[in-house]
């Protein structure tokens, strides 16, 4: 199978539990550490799916390199790659796929349970049901 690619956006945002998840789940991984300079791939293809980490920056702020993902996030959801975003990554998806994001009035904070989509796709990636707490 190949490869989750796992984009890190600052040294602090590591992606923690969702290493451990998708080990849990057999499933290889590669880390594209953005804050070191490491290039957004064009192609999604080269992936089984895509995760976006956090950051202090927003969807709407102004760097080059986050168009450059959201363009990578519509590719996939193209090619039908599934794609999971957390804090910023979550901002990016959202973005990516025409919604309007703003900032919220209340902080977000924490991990909350992941109910899996009765699609084929998302159940071989992250098997059918709820993904337990980490």
């Amino acid at each position: 199978m190949k490869p989750v690619a796992i984009f890190q956006h600052t040294d602090i945002g590591r992606p923690g539990s969702v290493t451990s998840i998708i080990d849990a789940l057999g499933l290889p991984h590669t880390l594209i550490e953005i804050y070191k300079g490491h290039a957004i791939p064009e192609q999604p293809d080269a992936f089984s799916g895509l995760i976006f980490m956090g950051g202090p920056m927003g969807a709407n702020d102004d760097h080059d390199w986050l168009e450059h993902e959201r363009a990578l996030i519509r590719r996939a959801d193209a090619q039908d790659i599934p794609v999971a975003g957390h804090c910023l990554g979550a901002q990016q998806l959202a973005k990516a796929l025409g919604a309007c994001v703003r900032r919220n009035h209340r902080a977000e904070i924490g991990w909350q349970p992941i109910v899996v989509d009765a699609h084929p796709v998302a159940h071989e990636w992250w098997g059918p049901g709820q993904i337990p707490h980490y």
